[in-house]
């Protein structure tokens, strides 16, 4: 490796605390370590990404960094890439940065085991860790680093930061032919990739309730699986079908995998393009006034744990306006049916994580979903669409002040450095 200073991202803590100083007197590193306890754990992930020239996960990091950072590492995210690819036409082209999921295999095991089940199930596009490199010493961790990392490290983080400058929606297409949607909108988060019939007639069980009951139905725009379901069945139910996808900028991968091509999909009344998958979650959450996870995958674990993230500190971008003049907490369930979150469930038992779980209910098919949607309505009714407070996510989430906790270790020792040389760079600072 060369003798520039890389900056490494942690996440969680280790369980030996002699590993700090073992890494960090074995090279001239720069450490960013985010534990999981700020307030916001959620909107400074991409700020750490772009910081971060290699990522170190412990199995005690907290969630949603852990979904998040394969979600990304999976579409291809621009901050969690070494190099910026002129063009990209398959995950070839894509050279992302050395991921790290440091501890034993036992250590790993109930938060594998989450995803384990559901690529079983068939509702992840390939395997949930194929962009993760397991290692449970300094040594291999320093050996693995030595062997992946770039040779040049960049002198400045602007070329990562394109991306950041862009709106959080970046696309708005709205069919003119469709009557306005309804006052009550849910969100369905689901897996593009999967084939079962058990998965699709689950979605196809789910659109037909929302159009029964007259409530609007909002997912991530995908042309394939649930999505897919959901629009076509939800559009013959006479429904109204709103579509969160993410842009190509923000998700490569996608781009050149989904079935969406460009623009609006069919079976889609209202699509919006978000410049990447948090803040796809952003614009869900604005949209809509509750959530359900359907069978899904990767992407869909990460957006529940980043939904009861926010409900466990009664932020007010998940919660609605009543009709009575008051707020409620946006409810979230999982449709646990085919099994897949028994062991989200006991992960979340396993790490004590008792704020994320209080967050979630869990019901074993569409019928008892409906009666829990339809008891969350009746005891807080939403104020009428039409005056209601349509404040972008955004604004509102900003509105609210995130203390944060100090999360820079050490910076790199850039002492005798030339100024304007290829040796120099930023080093990694808390915000």
């Amino acid at each position: 490796m060369s003798e520039q200073a890389p900056t490494l991202l942690l996440y969680g803590t280790p369980k030996d605390p002699s590993f700090y100083e073992e890494i960090l007197n074995s090279e001239n590193w720069g450490i960013v370590s985010d534990n999981g306890h700020a307030r916001d754990v959620v909107f400074t992930i991409y700020e750490n990404f772009g910081r971060a020239d290699a990522i170190v996960a412990f199995p005690n990091a907290h969630p949603v960094h852990l979904l998040t950072l394969l979600a990304e590492a999976e579409v291809g995210h621009p901050l969690i890439l070494q190099s910026q690819a002129e063009i990209i036409t398959s995950d070839a082209d894509i050279e992302r940065k050395p991921i790290i999921f440091y501890g034993t295999h036992e250590e790993w095991q109930s938060f594998r085991n989450q995803l384990a089940e559901m690529e079983a199930q068939g509702l992840t596009r390939q395997s949930f860790d194929r962009h993760v490199h397991y290692c449970h010493s300094p040594a291999d961790l320093e050996n693995y680093l030595h062997e992946h990392l770039p040779h040049e490290i960049p002198s400045t983080r602007l070329h990562y930061y394109a991306h950041t400058k862009k709106r959080s929606d970046l696309s708005l297409d709205v069919a003119e032919d469709v009557r306005p949607p309804a006052d009550i909108t849910i969100s369905f988060f689901g897996s593009a990739s999967t084939k079962a019939e058990k998965h699709i007639q689950q979605a196809s069980k789910a659109a037909r309730m929302c159009a029964r009951k007259n409530w609007n139905i909002l997912h991530g725009g995908g042309g394939g699986g649930v999505m897919k379901e959901l629009s076509v069945s939800g559009s013959r139910a006479k429904a109204y079908v709103l579509g969160i996808s993410v842009d190509g900028s923000g998700a490569p991968v996608i781009t050149f995998e989904r079935e969406l091509g460009t623009g609006r999909p069919e079976d889609i009344d209202h699509f919006v393009e978000s410049k990447d998958m948090l803040h796809r979650i952003e614009t869900y959450a604005g949209h809509s006034e509750a959530f359900v996870s359907l069978d899904g995958g990767i992407g869909s674990l990460q957006e529940v744990y980043v939904i009861a993230e926010l409900l466990s500190k009664n932020h007010p971008v998940v919660t609605y306006q009543t009709a009575e003049g008051g707020r409620a907490p946006k409810p979230l369930f999982l449709v646990n049916e085919s099994g897949i979150y028994t062991p989200v469930l006991e992960y979340l038992s396993e790490r004590g994580l008792k704020h994320i779980r209080d967050q979630i209910q869990v019901v074993d098919s569409i019928e008892e979903l409906q009666r829990g949607l339809e008891r969350a309505f009746e005891q807080a009714p939403p104020l009428a669409r039409d005056i209601r407070d349509k404040g972008r996510f955004r604004d509102r989430y900003f509105e609210v002040e995130h203390p944060t906790t100090p999360r820079l270790l050490r910076g790199p020792d850039l002492s005798g450095l030339d100024n304007g040389g290829e040796r120099g760079r930023e080093p990694g600072m808390s915000a």
